[in-house]
Parts: C-alpha cells; sequence; structure tokens
C-alpha cells in the first residue's frame, strides 16, 4: 500500500489499526482524517479501494481519493493515477491521462514516473511517439537511482544499429544495472561478452554474468549455462555443470532445459547414462506441453526404455501429440490400432490414423494403406486402391512400395500389365537396398520372362 505515518489523531488511529489487521476500522480511521484533509490519509483510502485490502475493490473510489490526495501535492498519489489510467483493468484505460500524472509526478522527483514517461515516448501511447525523449526520460530515472531504467536504456541502445557507439552504450547501461543487482540485465551482459557485442569477447565474462543473473533466479541465464557448458570447448566444455544448469532451469518450468536434461541422460557422453531420469524430464516437458517430448514419451513407454512398458501410456501420449498434428504420432496410433496395441484394435481408427498420416508425407502410412487394401485388412479389398497408394509411398521414396508396384505390374494385378514398368520399378526397388526386390530380379524364370 505504502502507507504514510503521522503521528496526529485519527490518521494514527488508522495505521495501527491497520498494522493489526483490522482493515475495516482503519479505513473508518482515515475516513475521519481525511474529512479534516489530511493527504496522507486520503492517498491511503486510495490504495485500499485500488487494492481491495480490507474492502470491496473499486477503481472508482481508487481514482476520486488519488485524485484528492494528488491536489495536495502527494507524488504517490500522482504516480497511481497514472498506473491506474494506463491500466487495461477496470475500462480507465486513457493514455492522455497517464501522462498528464506521471509527468506531475515525474517532475516532482518520481523515479518510477519518469520510467513510466519513457516507456510512454518509446510506444507512443498518450503522447506522439519520439524514441530520443524516451531515452532522455529513461536517463533522468537513472539519475534518480531506478535500476529498470538503467535496463531499458541498455535494450535502447542494443537495438539502435543506426547510431554511432549505440552498441557501446547498451554495454554500459547493462554493466550499471547488473552492478546494481538487476537479473536481466546481468544476463544481457552475458550475451554482449558472449558475442562480443560492444566489448570484447570474452567468454568467461559472459559465464560471470550469466551464472550472477541465474543465482538470482533468471532461468533463462540458467538454460544459456547449460547451453554453454554443453556447446563449449576447451576449458569451457563441462558436460557435468550443463546438466546441473539444465536441471536447475528445468526444476524452475524450463521446456527446453527439461529436453536437453533429457538428450543428456540418453546419451551419457560426459555423465553417466541413466534412462530413468532421461524418460522422467521427457515426461515433464510432455506434461509441460512440448509436442515432441509426447512423441518421446510415448515411444519410451512403447519400448519400456528406462521404464516399465505400458503400451496404454504410450497410447496416450501418442493421442496427445497427435491433437497437435504431429504427424509420427498418428502413423503410430495407427499401428496401435491396427494391432490393438495399448488399445482395443479398430481397422477403420487404424486406417483413419494411417490417411492423417499420409496427408503429412510420413509414407509408411501411404505403404500401410495400400497393404490394408491389397490385403482386404478391416477394409473391401480393392487392388486398384492399393496400386495408388503404393504408388505414393514408391514416388515418396519407399524401397518396399517399389517393389510391390513392379510385382503389379508383372501380374497385371490393379493396373495393367507393363513388363516396362515392373522391370523399371523393380530395378528402382533394388537400387534403394531392397533385397526381395534384387531376388526377383536374378531369378531364371523372372529374366527370361523380362527377355522376351
Amino acid at each position: 500500500m505504502g502507507l504514510f505515518s503521522k503521528d496526529a489523531a485519527p490518521f494514527s488511529e488508522g495505521i495501527h489499526q491497520y498494522e493489526a489487521n483490522r482493515n475495516v476500522k482503519a479505513l473508518r480511521s482515515f475516513m475521519r482524517a481525511a474529512k479534516k484533509g489530511d493527504a496522507a490519509a486520503m492517498f491511503n483510502i486510495g490504495c485500499m479501494y485500488d487494492q481491495g485490502d480490507g474492502v470491496t475493490q473499486d477503481r472508482q473510489k481508487a481514482l476520486y481519493w488519488y485524485e484528492k490526495a494528488a491536489e495536495k501535492k502527494v507524488v504517490k498519489a500522482m504516480f497511481n493515477l497514472g498506473l491506474l489510467y494506463h491500466s487495461e483493468e477496470g475500462n480507465l484505460r486513457d493514455d492522455q491521462k497517464a501522462t498528464y500524472w506521471f509527468e506531475r509526478a515525474a517532475e516532482r522527483g518520481d523515479a518510477e514516473a519518469m520510467l513510466n514517461m519513457g516507456i510512454l515516448y518509446e510506444r507512443g501511447e498518450g503522447v506522439a511517439q519520439d524514441k530520443k525523449r524516451a531515452a532522455l526520460w529513461y536517463e533522468r530515472a537513472t539519475d534518480n537511482g531506478c535500476v529498470a531504467a538503467m535496463t531499458i536504456l541498455g535494450d535502447y541502445f542494443s537495438n539502435a544499429d543506426d547510431m554511432v557507439g549505440g552498441k557501446e552504450k547498451a554495454a554500459f547501461w547493462f554493466e550499471k544495472a547488473a552492478e546494481s543487482g538487476d537479473a536481466t540485465a546481468m544476463f544481457n551482459l552475458g550475451l554482449i561478452y558472449s558475442h562480443g557485442t560492444g566489448v570484447k569477447q570474452d567468454r568467461e565474462k559472459a559465464l560471470y554474468w550469466y551464472e550472477m543473473a541465474a543465482q538470482n533466479g533468471l532461468v533463462q541465464a540458467m538454460f544459456n549455462l547449460g547451453l554453454t557448458y554443453s556447446g563449449g570447448k576447451g576449458k569451457v566444455r563441462d558436460i557435468q555443470k550443463a546438466l546441473h544448469w539444465f536441471e536447475e532451469a528445468a526444476a524452475n518450468g524450463d521446456v527446453d532445459a527439461m529436453l536437453n536434461a533429457a538428450r543428456l541422460y540418453c546419451g551419457g557422453n560426459g555423465i553417466e547414462q541413466d534412462r530413468q531420469k532421461a524418460a522422467r524430464w521427457y515426461e515433464e516437458a510432455a506434461v509441460n506441453g512440448n509436442v515432441e517430448a509426447m512423441y518421446t514419451v510415448g515411444t519410451i513407454y512403447l519400448q519400456g526404455d528406462g521404464i516399465d512398458q505400458d503400451t496404454r501410456k504410450a497410447f496416450y501420449w501418442y493421442k496427445k501429440a497427435s491433437e497437435y498434428n504431429h504427424a509420427d504420432s498418428m502413423f503410430n496410433l495407427g499401428l496401435m490400432y491396427s494391432k490393438g496395441m495399448g488399445v482395443a484394435q479398430d481397422k477403420n481408427k487404424a486406417l483413419f490414423w494411417y490417411e492423417k498420416a499420409a496427408e503429412l508425407n510420413i509414407v509408411y502410412a501411404m505403404l500401410n494403406i495400400g497393404l490394408m487394401y491389397d490385403h482386404g485388412d478391416g477394409v473391401a479389398q480393392d487392388k486398384q486402391k492399393a496400386f495408388s497408394w503404393y504408388e505414393r509411398a514408391a514416388k515418396a521414396g519407399d524401397a518396399v512400395a517399389m517393389r510391390i508396384l513392379g510385382v503389379m505390374y508383372s501380374t497385371g494385378e490393379g493396373v495393367m500389365q507393363d513388363k516396362k514398368k515392373a522391370l523399371q520399378w523393380l530395378k528402382k526397388a533394388a537400387a534403394f537396398g531392397d533385397a526381395e526386390a534384387k531376388t526377383i530380379l536374378i531369378h531364371p524364370q523372372m529374366k527370361e520372362w523380362f527377355a522376351e
């Protein structure tokens, strides 16, 4: 709330009641003080209505009491008016009024109001957009000790590609903010030293600032430390440290870190391989919405890789990934419905999912649809449809489909017999490594038939 303290009753009585968590009585005391013209009491009433602190939240009443306090030169009331008018809540948004009150507070020395004036000019909200004036307001805020303004100035100069010396100024402001404890600035300073932007490239300083940011709770810095240690060279490369920071970031909800930790445990390169921990991190990433992780977890449960095999859970994760149009998961759902793995066998649903996967260019799905129509597996046998699907798979590079096309052209099943095309597809299948096609081509009877 930012309550003011005064000695005079009834204001002091209001403070006493508020500190004892008797907010209703506190409000009554502040009201009595406000009626006597007490500006601090007016401000405190505004805060209570603004935050719903012991009273029903009412932004209109908060505005009324802040304006009463602002008329009596309470700078924080002016600032809070700016915040309310700049807020999306309560249908109060009015950027021009926000500008008016922020400027009044800023001119009376409020650093946060100066910061907000910079933001308004940078975005062109309530005023004509003017990035140079924005920078001036940010600099005024930094002169008054506003660390957030230092970080914003760092961003401002970092993105000013056409400004001479901009990158150096960015480094200067990020360092000022970092030395004042701003974790985001520490992270940005790490990026600057990592890439040598505006400063001499220095990997050790980059690591130092990443670690400082990470120790201050910035998850992105933890992740970058993992990347730096896992992908670095020489002294910088340290897989144990990479795993530590990936797991720290993962524990704080970073999904990419979960995936990277899982991959390190899978690979076992520089650490002890641990499939169980890999499975745990993949599943955590899947629970947090990563589609590729859903597919991977499905495969882990299907194969029992590091955890007990569970085809029902495999089916569940493939289904979840398929909801996001993950093609390989759709194909695997087709397989599971076809074989009755983790779900009741259902050839119609198998065909449905194969077709969905085929639409997304999964070649094995095209081949399997062809096989279903070829053999009447859960569908009415239809050699022409089978041929059509084999042809799609073959043209997409599937050697088995090429060989089957060759055989169909040689027998005239599902298509007009065509010796030339039969030989063409069999040779192509053999060139793609299909052993059965090679066997067919060297069989004496086939050699004789092709020679006729």
